[in-house]
């Protein structure tokens, strides 16, 4: 038994010394308390096989994330350069959120779902699907909205979008469905009002007000635009001019504006006046806070509108103003139900902009 591991802990002889002689050697009968150790080829299949399955494991984590999860933003490379305001909505992160999962994308999901009136064995967002490779209920992840000189505007869409089949599908579509006024202009789409509708290289879907519009949006970094939107799931920008305006500001006091609404138990919708070079902040303080007094009548029937009214504050800061609006879990739950109910009864172009409508 000279290969046999033996612990023997329990008896064993004092630390030898010169006079000690040499201990018993084990006999048959005791046990081995540890396993042989496992054959070479053994061991080499267990490591391989170990090996595979992190591989494969990361592999589905891997191909989860880039191909379902993660998506490339790039609705912002398409903004105009001389876009006044912007709005952005972060589909894919809205769409996690309570009042928005439980009250209005079952009513969108309702609208999507309609019979195409084409092809009654298939809805309209399942003829979409089939011409275009676009889920306009899942492959949508962001949405840019901006307006130039208050009177024309573009319309962005980005997400898991295939490249160069949007516009001949949909307007394959809209053949089979008798739907008239519609004609090609080049790679672009124009409907009977002007409204035009264009694909980028990338992906990005762009609508806007006219065939020149989205022209100037197709290339990729088409405008190098002035405003720069924060980060969150509805964020907004606006020029100076668009901010002074909007918000009856003093003129020349103020350099942008943004704003992020913020979710969670507590939304929060806050805004910031960046101020010009030198301008006190005071002046531009109390003109917002004189402007909300006079919206604040508009909504004194909604009781949840006046509250939030209440608790806004303004803070004058040396070169920003911000401008708190705390919200609460009701009245974003009551704000999703009343718009689900527009959803289900108005045509899903005036909810969006009501040009498209016309």
């Amino acid at each position: 038994m000279a290969d046999t591991i033996d612990d023997r802990s329990h008896h064993a002889p004092p630390a030898p010394t010169f006079h000690d002689v040499e201990p018993v050697p084990p006999t048959e009968q005791e046990p081995q308390l540890l396993p042989p150790a496992p054959p070479r080829s053994r061991r080499a299949l267990v490591w391989l096989v170990t090996l595979l399955s992190a591989l494969v494991l990361s592999g589905a984590a891997a191909w989860l994330y880039f191909a379902v999860i993660r998506y490339e933003a790039v609705a912002r490379h398409h903004v105009p350069g001389n876009a006044q305001v912007l709005v952005r909505l972060e589909l894919a992160e809205l769409a996690l959120y309570g009042p928005v999962r439980e009250q209005l994308l079952p009513a969108l999901e309702a609208r999507l779902g309609e019979p195409s009136a084409g092809q009654k064995d298939k809805t309209r967002r399942e003829r979409v699907l089939d011409a275009t490779g676009v889920d306009l209920g899942r492959d949508v992840r962001e949405l840019v909205l901006a307006t130039i000189e208050g009177e024309q505007w573009v319309l962005i869409a980005a997400g898991r979008i295939p490249r160069g089949r949007f516009v001949a599908g949909l307007e394959r579509v809209l053949a089979e469905e008798k739907v008239e006024g519609f004609h090609r202009d080049g790679d672009m789409l124009v409907g009977p009002d002007g409204t035009t509708l264009g694909q980028a290289e990338d992906g990005a879907l762009i609508v806007g007000t006219n065939a020149n519009v989205v022209r100037a949006c197709l290339p990729a970094e088409s405008g190098a635009p002035a405003l720069v939107l924060p980060a969150g799931p509805l964020t907004f920008a606006m020029t100076r001019d668009a901010a002074e305006a909007g918000f009856e500001l003093p003129r020349d006091q103020v350099r942008l504006a943004t704003g992020s609404l913020a979710l969670g138990e507590t939304p929060t919708l806050t805004l910031a006046f960046e101020l010009a070079q030198g301008a006190p902040p005071e002046p531009v303080a109390r003109s917002f806070a004189q402007a909300l007094a006079k919206a604040r009548p508009l909504l004194a029937t909604d009781p949840e509108s006046t509250a939030l009214f209440e608790a806004v504050t303004v803070t004058p800061a040396p070169d920003v103003v911000r401008v708190t609006f705390p919200w609460t879990a009701a009245g974003a739950t009551k704000a999703c139900a009343s718009l689900a109910e527009r959803v289900r009864t108005e045509p899903l172009g005036v909810m969006l902009l009501p040009s498209l409508a016309r």
